[in-house]
């Protein structure tokens, strides 16, 4: 390569690199255009929140005041039926007299565990009855498991005068197939005579259940036959709504591989579809944060605004924000509550255990929790909870250092201590699980991580025994706990959390 040669390529080089630098836009313009990007974004936000606002301002403009037939009925807890064939394992809560969880035993996912095609929120069916004073949401109502076989419920929506409204369900043998008849019974005169049909509303969110998001997407789709014609879908690229003047054979939620349909004996009528794009990675997160102490600042902060809507944020104790009823404590508890994520805590040493034993204990993920608000639970001691197809096992408590202060001024309790009980049952519950679960969420981490922390164990107490057990005796992937107030991944197992908001998934430790 001659000299004349070489300067040519260096001009050329020169003249590229000038020509991206002068085009390259300032930090002014990149903000510009970044606070472009974040205000549509927030446009949409607000919107998507208005319509959800909307929606639940509808549904309480009908809720059942004391003067309706199902008022009794609007009141309950959350209760659940399982039935199964060789093929699929179908769970029934009776709020709402749904389908709430869909198990398919043949087929495994990423995580090699049997498929779920939806679970707790992810799907959802209401049905509307209009009636000559009344109208009702069965999604507000508590039913009654009734008639329940290894393939058969009935679930009976019970009246105030002696009257029901029954939803039957009847699993096929060696089938995927669920038949269901809805059927009333001395409710008369509760309609009016010209009612001949019921207003459906099927809603399911479609989960990510292959790696490949791009590839998947592309097959994903909200699906319908009319009666008259071929099948035809909504959009697989973008979000679509559409009203189809024709009635309709079925209408069927399909992924790459799977698909929930719903079939009519005499078709479906005024039919309006609607679909909205999910990002890759949407299948609902599972977090988990340290001890709050009614700090709502924590909130407020950049890592929880990644949370969406149906992800669960878990808080390893001292929650803080359950203390002293008063009317600032109930104006935060009510922003928690607007929240559109879950939040579910075990409880710490700096709770006020009295009030916090005043909330009702409901059925929760497959096991027992005390509801705060619809979307605020207090995780029990020793029970083990299903979260995204994973188990958790969750116990609070411990040992509080500040104590014998605490006590004199009367905001110590001693249910923050487990008792001997509390870790017998937990010690049941593990059992039944062959001692094996994927997370364990504690306030009080073991004693020996205590001393690895360099954290001065005052009190070596039953728990500290328990978790030590826990160690040598059970199979968990991951142990996070928020007493000691640090943010540190302890290798293999452990995590002191506190100021993290951390996906409980994430591999990168």
């Amino acid at each position: 390569m001659d000299k004349n040669t070489l300067v040519g390529f260096i001009l050329i080089g020169a003249v590229i690199v000038g020509f991206g630098i002068y085009n390259r836009p300032s930090q002014e313009e990149r903000a510009r255009a970044q606070h472009y990007q974040d205000s549509i974004q927030q446009v949409i936000k607000q919107q998507e929140e208005a319509q959800e606002k909307q929606a639940a301002a509808a549904i309480e403009a009908v809720r059942p005041d004391s003067t309706s037939l199902f008022f009794q009925a609007a009141q309950g807890t959350e209760q659940f039926t399982v039935l199964e064939n060789e093929l699929v394992q179908l769970t029934f809560s009776n709020k709402g007299g749904r389908v709430s969880k869909a198990l398919l035993k043949e087929y495994k996912d990423q995580k090699k565990q049997p498929l779920v095609l939806f679970d707790g929120e992810d799907a959802s069916m209401n049905f509307g009855f209009e009636g000559k004073n009344e109208n009702i949401l069965s999604q507000q109502m508590y039913f009654e498991a009734t008639n329940v076989t290894d393939s058969t419920v009935t679930m009976r929506l019970n009246a105030a005068n002696g009257g029901h409204l029954d939803f039957n369900y009847r699993l096929l043998p060696n089938s995927y197939m669920v038949d269901l008849t809805v059927q009333a019974s001395g409710m008369q005169n509760f309609f009016s005579p010209s009612t001949k049909s019921m207003n459906i509303e099927w809603k399911q969110r479609a989960r990510q259940m292959e790696k490949g998001y791009n590839f998947e997407q592309r097959y994903t789709s909200l699906t319908y036959k009319p009666v008259d014609d071929s099948f035809d879908y909504l959009s697989e690229t973008k979000d679509e709504k559409e009203t189809i003047p024709e009635s309709l054979d079925w209408v069927a939620f399909k992924n790459q591989y799977f698909s929930c349909v719903f079939m009519a004996e005499q078709n479906f009528d005024n039919a309006t579809l609607e679909s909205k794009m999910e990002q890759e990675g949407s299948s609902n997160m599972v977090y988990v944060t340290g001890d709050l102490h009614g700090d709502y600042s924590r909130f407020k902060r950049p890592e929880m605004k990644k949370l969406r809507a149906g992800d669960i944020l878990l808080v390893c104790g001292d929650f803080g924000f359950i203390w002293d009823n008063s009317k600032q404590e109930q104006a935060v508890l009510k922003k928690l509550s607007e929240k559109k994520y879950t939040i579910a805590f075990v409880d710490g040493c700096h709770e006020n255990f009295d009030l916090l034993q005043q909330y009702r204990l409901v059925r929760w993920r497959g096991g027992v929790a005390r509801l705060i608000a619809p979307n605020i639970f207090h995780l029990q001691r020793g029970e083990i909870y299903t979260i995204e197809n994973q188990k958790y096992f969750a116990f609070g408590g411990g040992h509080s250092q500040d104590y014998e202060y605490r006590r004199d001024t009367g905001n110590w309790w001693r249910q923050e201590q487990p008792t001997h009980d509390e870790i017998r049952r937990a010690i049941r519950n593990l059992n039944r699980n062959q001692a094996t679960v994927d997370y364990i969420i504690t306030h009080e981490p073991p004693a020996s991580l205590k001393d690895c922390l360099g954290v001065d164990v005052q009190q070596r107490l039953e728990i500290h025994a328990f978790f030590e057990d826990i160690i040598k005796e059970c199979d968990y992937k991951k142990w996070f706990f928020g007493k000691c107030h640090m943010d540190r991944f302890i290798p293999m197992k452990f995590y002191a959390v506190f100021q993290d908001v951390l996906p409980v998934t994430d591999e990168r430790n």
